[in-house]
């Protein structure tokens, strides 16, 4: 089982490290789900105890990316559509709140950042080589900066504790280079809902937006059956 290390992690402490890397590694398919996970293995790998690594796959089993059978040993589970439906589902009544207050009051120190965001999702899609995981990462930072915008940064935090599935999927999206230019439509009208205070047009958007996400799984289950429970 091959790792992609990542330096910028090198000055966690042993159990961080273990859990931000192997999730890293989850995430962008570098491990693929079925995987077995060797403890040992990675121990070798990555020059830590057994203790941290332990301890980082149960909490990565909460998180829906592990699953620890008994007898049998630590897995990267596979995809589970109902969860990833799940959490669309959650994310769409909150975020439906969310924007109704950003259209009310909104921090506009935060509109220059989401701009460049879009600007730098143009440029990516633009160039030869494009970056699945510098997308991807800024699609959620468009996000978490509107729900910031809105001063509820901390129900973001929460919401990305049940978005394994959800997040697997998007990263297929974006590898496959599936509804790019639907995503960077989606976020330049949400910005303008925000900044016109559109609270009408909200509910509309926000089913849009679920539709565009839910139409995408039978097609992906059928080019990548392997990954999906």
């Amino acid at each position: 089982m091959f790792i992609k290390k990542d330096k910028n992690l090198s000055s966690l402490n042993s159990r961080d490290y273990a859990y931000q890397l192997l999730k890293q590694n989850i995430l962008e398919f570098v491990i693929l789900p079925g995987t077995l996970i060797s403890e040992n293995e990675l121990s070798k790998q990555l020059n830590i105890s057994r203790t941290p690594i332990r301890e980082a796959l149960k909490v990565l089993q909460t998180e829906g990316l592990i699953d620890i059978l008994p007898q049998k040993g630590s897995f990267v589970s596979k995809i589970d559509i109902q969860q990833a439906e799940d959490g669309i589902l959650v994310r769409k009544a909150v975020e439906i709140e969310i924007l109704k207050q950003a259209c009310v009051k909104f921090d506009k120190k935060v509109w220059s950042h989401l701009e460049k965001i879009i600007q730098k999702q143009e440029k990516l899609i633009s160039q030869e080589i494009f970056d699945v995981m510098k997308f991807y990462e800024l699609n959620n930072e468009f996000h978490r900066l509107i729900f910031l915008g809105a001063n509820h940064e901390h129900i973001w935090t929460k919401l990305r504790e049940m978005a394994a599935s959800y997040d697997r999927i998007r990263i297929i999206e974006v590898i496959d280079q599936i509804n790019l230019d639907i995503v960077l439509n989606q976020h330049k009208e949400e910005l303008e809902i925000i900044k016109n205070g559109w609270i009408d047009k909200i509910d509309q958007f926000m089913q849009n937006h679920t539709h565009n996400f839910l139409k995408t799984i039978p097609y992906m289950r059928q080019k990548f059956p392997n990954i999906f429970k």
